[in-house]
């Protein structure tokens, strides 16, 4: 059997009718909520992975006094865990720097700026299981007061790293320090170091071990940093990007894993209200038009929270009036690409085989390969767009008749991909950038049949759904 890419490209535009009302991609909307913070700036947002929090920060959309209070986000309703001014809370601040330890669940909190205008230098854990605070500033070496330092999560040395930031009112830093919840150590990074900065962003990607640091203003305030820097948890590598991100400071960033892209909501200078994403996949940033969705914003909360699949933006500085910045705001892509298995598969030689696929984006390769293979298997791919009837038989279609005990046929194949034998081979396609295909769902089923024996094996059913970044 032979691959038919070509009559694939040629129907594909013919299998969708989604008809776009605007440019395809992610953008800004506002998210229905039942309450919202009071308006304030300065901080970090942070996500433990089920919920968005924001700590602390200064108040109102200018001048207003630092913050302690601390909230949590379900997607629908904020909560205040922690009032302002409540006992056994770190001292109100601003300018912090703020992440979420995930080997120990706890909120960390170190550093930034009181209402005196005083550099801070203690470091705070938050329990969300006891709802308390509780001072975990060691007694021996930590970090020196500072604020504008940047915090995230080090997965590789399973601890909290900070970098940088200002000490004083002229010294600005490029330490690099890990916590790992008792004490601070500073580490002596091998090779090139980044250039001293403060406010700049630290952006954890779990997917690849590692930490990004972008953007920044260097010493003597007057220059805007447009580097990106890689911290695989030993040292610091320089990413050579062709493009910089637009807000290189005031900003905040996170990491929609789904999209594989660092996002940056407007910043300064400017201030800027375009968006800026650094891609893991090319290496480079993207640089997205103004977004009517949010305007021109800057010193916002912002966070990815994986559970929800969204990115959420509240408070910060906005210079518009019909973007309000005490409402809650959601980045998310139009069209959102998914992959997911269904249905029962029937077991071969080296058991029951399944399908192993990339998260369908369009302007990357999709790609799905099988798993279970044994060596005398021959695999086959069927793909299509229909998973109601195959040659006018109703689908599913029980196989136990025709010889296949516990198998199903799932798919109307379109066109079918020999991947060899004894391998689970590598279906790879790059879809047309044609918008009549825009969120195209399409099918996958592999069958393997025993060279030896005869004996064929069904995966079940992959369900891809076409995603514009």
């Amino acid at each position: 059997m032979s691959t038919r890419h070509l009559l694939l490209l040629l129907a594909l535009p013919l299998l969708c009718s989604a008809v776009l009302a605007q440019a395809p991609g992610a953008h800004w909307s506002t998210t229905p909520t039942t309450t919202n913070p009071p308006l304030r700036r300065e901080n970090p947002g942070v996500s433990d992975g089920v919920y968005m929090y924001v700590f602390g920060g200064q108040s109102g959309n200018s001048g207003g006094a630092p913050l302690n209070d601390l909230w949590r986000f379900d997607g629908v309703t904020w909560t205040e865990m922690t009032a302002n001014g409540a006992a056994g809370s770190p001292p109100e601040r601003d300018r912090a720097g703020i992440t979420w330890d995930m080997a120990l669940n706890r909120l960390v909190v170190f550093g930034g700026e009181d209402a005196a205008g005083s550099a801070l230098g203690d470091t705070w854990h938050w329990d969300p299981i006891t709802n308390l605070w509780s001072d975990v500033t060691p007694t021996g070496t930590s970090p020196s007061a500072r604020k504008f330092c940047a915090l995230a999560w080090d997965a590789v040395n399973t601890r909290v790293l900070l970098f940088g930031g200002l000490q004083g009112t002229s010294t600005h830093l490029n330490d690099t320090w890990v916590f790992d919840g008792v004490s601070w150590m500073e580490l002596a990074p091998a090779g090139p170091l980044p250039p001293v900065r403060r406010q700049h962003v630290l952006v954890e990607r779990p997917d690849f071990a590692d930490v990004i640091m972008c953007g920044g203003q260097e010493a003597g305030g007057a220059g805007m940093l447009g580097d990106t820097w890689r911290w695989d948890g030993a040292s610091w590598t320089q990413i050579a990007t062709t493009v910089s991100p637009a807000g290189k400071v005031a900003i905040d960033a996170a990491y929609d894993q789904s999209r594989q892209r660092i996002v940056i909501a407007g910043g300064n200078p400017g201030p800027t209200g375009s968006i800026s994403e650094f891609d893991s996949v090319t290496n480079d940033w993207v640089i997205r038009p103004l977004d009517p969705g949010i305007y021109k914003v800057t010193r916002y909360f912002m966070a990815y929270v994986p559970s929800m699949g969204k990115t959420f933006k509240v408070s910060g500085q906005a210079l518009n009036a019909t973007t309000p910045p005490d409402l809650t705001y959601e980045f998310q892509s139009d069209f959102v690409a998914t992959y997911t298995m269904s249905g029962t598969a029937c077991a071969g030689v080296a058991g029951v085989p399944t399908l192993v696929a990339t998260t369908p984006w369009l302007d990357r390769t999709f790609s799905v390969t099988v798993a279970n293979v044994a060596a005398t298997e021959a695999v086959t791919m069927l793909s299509g767009v229909d998973t109601t009837s195959w040659m006018g038989v109703p689908l599913p279609w029980d196989l136990s008749a025709a010889g296949y005990p516990g198998c199903t046929l799932y798919v109307s194949p379109f066109f079918i991909t020999d991947l060899g034998i004894g391998t689970g081979g590598a279906f790879s396609f790059a879809f047309p950038n044609d918008p009549s295909i825009y969120g195209l769902q399409f099918f996958n089923q592999a069958i393997l049949v025993d060279t030896a024996t005869g004996a064929a094996a069904f995966t079940g059913l992959g369900t891809g759904t076409l995603g514009v970044l």
